[in-house]
């Protein structure tokens, strides 16, 4: 590997002096277009990458602030991310997008990445992390005077005593069980709920319902999705084909609950008069559709802004105690849900 390019080489090979090579760089008046002009091109001929860490080390603040996003995929991140870069926007901030795809250690590499390139702190959109390591790394970072603050889901703050973070959170399990609680108090029973297997939160909110109205757990109605996913049509039908049929369908996200609505329709089964279907997010998707669906609101909006908040908070106040926030999930009824049909065997035995 060849001897990496700095702003001395840059002023010997422009036969002038270094602080004027660093001017250029920087895009100052105090040097002419033409001579700035001449050192950036040559800059980008010799290969010269800036030292952003550097800089940052020298108390400068670069006003970009590094976002982790695990995808992109789900409106509720997306609506979050908005949320963010317009706050940002906002204070004549500017962001390192990275999206890590739900991988550790994509997360892992893309944070020191951006405090590389000298992000002047992290909001992090989902704490994936959730190892020693993730302790380690996060108070490592937040040891050069770096703010962080953290969406997580994560009902246990205990875990984060010893992290040098501040944290929003939204507790998915009184969500679920809420949501749960509202279509049982409607008279289903047997409700089938959709769910990725490491949603332990969510599940944990789904049980407490059922438990809490002396409905016995039937294992089958906890429907995992399966790797790799088969398509919400086929998991529909796999409900449907369960006896005694479920009257009630909760899926994970509000595009589930979509998807799931969708094959109810192709299959001739009415929403909510037959199957009633309830979803979480309260995204826009939920809503374009015929048929609104009933759901949770997670306030991605207040998490994206509130975290913003929080981040120039510790970085005018470095000192201050460390900031816990929570975001209470609210419960919006659509078209998507109605009493259990009389007509079923199981609201019958109720």
């Amino acid at each position: 590997m060849g001897k990496k390019v700095n702003i001395v080489d840059i002023a010997r090979e422009a036969n002038v002096n270094y602080s004027t090579v660093s001017l250029a760089l920087n895009n100052s008046p105090k040097v002419s277009c033409e001579t700035g002009k001449r050192i950036r091109e040559l800059a980008c001929k010799m290969g010269y990458q800036p030292n952003y860490m550097a800089r940052a080390l020298k108390g400068q603040k670069s006003f970009m602030v590094g976002i982790q996003m695990p995808t992109l995929r789900d409106p509720f991140f997306i609506d979050m991310l908005v949320a963010i870069e317009s706050e940002l926007s906002e204070r004549k901030h500017s962001c390192l997008l990275s999206v890590s795809g739900w991988s550790a250690d994509e997360e892992k590499a893309s944070l020191d990445e951006m405090i590389n390139r000298a992000a002047d702190g992290l909001i992090i959109g989902y704490d994936i992390l959730t190892t020693g390591l993730a302790k380690k790394k996060y108070n490592e970072i937040a040891s050069l005077n770096k703010p962080i603050a953290l969406y997580t889901e994560c009902n246990c703050l205990d875990y984060y005593l010893d992290v040098d973070v501040d944290l929003v959170r939204c507790d998915l399990t009184d969500a679920c069980y809420r949501m749960t609680r509202y279509l049982i108090e409607l008279g289903h029973t047997r409700i089938a709920f959709i769910l990725p297997e490491t949603a332990n939160t969510k599940r944990a909110g789904y049980r407490k319902a059922l438990k809490e109205h002396g409905i016995s757990l039937d294992p089958a109605l906890e429907v995992e999705l399966p790797r790799p996913h088969i398509g919400f049509p086929k998991l529909t039908d796999q409900i449907l084909e369960m006896r005694p049929r479920p009257t009630a369908i909760f899926a994970y996200n509000d595009q589930s609950a979509v998807e799931v609505l969708r094959r109810l329709q192709e299959r001739g089964i009415r929403t909510p008069e037959e199957i009633s279907v309830v979803g979480i997010n309260n995204n826009l998707v939920g809503q374009m559709e015929k048929i609104k669906i009933t759901t949770m609101s997670l306030h991605a909006d207040v998490i994206g802004k509130t975290l913003v908040e929080m981040f120039f908070q510790r970085q005018f106040k470095p000192d201050i105690p460390r900031q816990h926030k929570s975001i209470n999930a609210q419960l919006i009824p659509r078209d998507s849900t109605a009493p259990c049909p009389a007509q079923s065997k199981d609201c019958a035995a109720q």
